[in-house]
């Protein structure tokens, strides 16, 4: 429902074209070298923010408080 509200109303730190969804969850699949922290099987979720990246919060790399 989000979605259709940003598509149709805009949401000035979304840039389009974008591929709406924000309510997702996954299994991960398959881990690749050097990376840490995941494993195969492993349950995720997205962080559905769009910072907008000139905040107090943002200029201290606190995008999600």
């Amino acid at each position: 429902r989000t979605d259709v509200k940003m598509y149709k109303y805009g949401y000035s730190a979304a840039k389009f074209p974008l591929i709406p969804g924000h309510e997702l969850a996954g299994t991960i699949a398959q881990v690749g070298e050097g990376i840490q922290g995941y494993r195969e099987g492993e349950c995720v979720v997205v962080a559905p923010n769009i910072p907008c990246g000139t905040c107090f919060y943002c200029e201290r790399g606190m995008q999600t408080s």
